[in-house]
Parts: C-alpha cells; structure tokens; sequence
C-alpha cells in the first residue's frame, strides 16, 4: 500500500538551547535630552574642550588599562550615554563624538 509521509519535525526540534542563545546588552535609554541644538556643535571652537573617555571611569580597568579616579570613586563600564547623562545633571555643556 501507500508509504506514509515522513514524520515533520517538531518546533521543540528548532528549540535554541539557553547556553547557546545570544543575550544582545540591553537598549541604552535615549530619554536624554542635548542641552544644545545640534547645529551648534558644528561651528564650536573645540580647543579649550576636555576629552573624557569611558575607560577613565571604568571600575573594571586598572590604572595601565587606562582608569584615572580611584577605584571607588569610579563606576563599573560606563558608557557615553552615562557620561553624558551625568553632565546633562550637572548642566555641563558638552558633545558626545
């Protein structure tokens, strides 16, 4: 007589495991706010300008990885937004680049 068709696989045979699954960071909040319009920044004279890199406030890294506050005073991996947040609290004029 006629053959059955073969069995199709179950949706539990294309099931990921948890230990193999790719966990993405979580979305950065982009509820903040530029205290400035963004025009602005592209005629600004930036030679009096500080550069602060997230290594310089990352708890996690040592003195040679580039930190420059001590390590409690630090936080562990910042990130342009939290600096810039930071500033935004302190009503500090700054552009993130």
């Amino acid at each position: 007589g006629p053959k059955a068709p073969p069995a199709m696989p179950s949706m539990e045979d294309f099931a990921i495991p948890p230990e193999e699954m790719v966990n993405l960071p979580p979305t950065p909040d982009r509820s903040y706010q530029i205290i400035w319009p963004i025009h602005e920044s592209f005629s600004m004279k930036t030679e009096g300008f500080r550069v602060i890199y997230p290594s310089y406030l990352d708890s996690t890294k040592s003195c040679k990885e580039g930190r420059r506050l001590a390590k409690e005073k630090s936080v562990p991996t910042p990130t342009c937004s939290d600096i810039s947040l930071a500033l935004q609290s302190m009503q500090v004029r700054h552009v993130l680049q």
